[in-house]
């Protein structure tokens, strides 16, 4: 199946997702066997194995895609610098995505039934309970962690060298491209995925400004507001009969700008 194909069954079947996709960069590369996300700025770009995406049946092209861009809505690219063990990690990011995807529930990708494990868990469940789990299914650890080796997560390691300051700008990218794809929904009479309900209710949520924008806007504007005293008929005065009496005007010199960029 053709990715731009994929891409459009997706923003059919997942309004969501499709949507989300949208903003994103999307390319065909030989660097990675199946498919992944990568760092592109503060942004992020899908990346495409051609020959392996079009030999793959409508379902798993269309889940891969999914599974790919839940990785950043779930912001599991941003994680290393809370686990210690990053393929234990990894792992667990690819259970917690895939127990929502029925077309990937099967080999040669990892999920949670495999292991008898609970679906629909946390990225933190997984992985302090993945390898009790693993072991009791009959794997050692050193088979469950090459599970991992088939995955392409290698260009995380991009996200986790920014600093922090860079990474909330990465997570505040993310949270503005979810936000304007559930604006895109709900505006259709689409619906939200439930996984990701809360998270999006929560963006929408009015949060205090860190700035006083309002008061520091009345201030500037009121000292370039300039007044002076007009003649008009349609306040006669009140001294001399027939005449035309005074009102005051303000006329305020200010300059608005508005950035429509795609990094605003």
């Amino acid at each position: 199946m053709e990715l731009q194909s994929a891409l459009k069954k997706l923003l059919i079947r997942e309004p969501f997702y499709g949507i989300f996709v949208l903003g994103l960069n999307k390319k065909y590369t030989t660097e990675i066997d199946t498919a992944a996300v990568c760092r592109n700025g503060i942004n992020s770009e899908l990346l495409v194995n051609r020959e392996w995406f079009e030999s793959q049946n409508d379902e798993i092209c269309v889940g891969t895609i999914q599974h790919e861009l839940m990785h950043l809505l779930f912001q599991h690219v941003v994680l290393d610098d809370y686990y210690e063990n990053h393929e234990l990690l990894n792992i667990a990011c690819d259970l917690e995505v895939n127990s929502y995807i029925p077309a990937l529930q099967h080999e040669p990708f990892i999920y949670p039934a495999m292991f008898n494990m609970p679906e629909r868990m946390s990225v933190k469940w997984y992985y302090e309970n993945a390898i009790e789990y693993a072991k009791k299914a009959g794997y050692d650890l050193e088979t469950f962690i090459k599970l991992q080796a088939i995955k392409n997560h290698k260009f995380w390691k991009d996200f986790a060298d920014l600093s922090d300051a860079e990474k909330e700008l990465v997570k505040q990218q993310i949270n503005s491209q979810a936000k304007h794809s559930a604006e895109q929904v709900m505006k259709q009479a689409g619906s939200i995925p439930d996984c990701f309900k809360e998270y999006i209710n929560g963006l929408f949520k009015d949060r205090e400004a860190i700035f006083n924008w309002n008061s520091h806007f009345r201030r500037v504007i009121g000292n370039s507001i300039e007044s002076f005293i007009k003649s008009t008929r349609y306040r006669p005065s009140k001294r001399f009969k027939g005449n035309p009496g005074n009102t005051l005007k303000f006329k305020p010199k200010v300059l608005v700008a508005v950035d429509t960029s795609g990094s605003v």
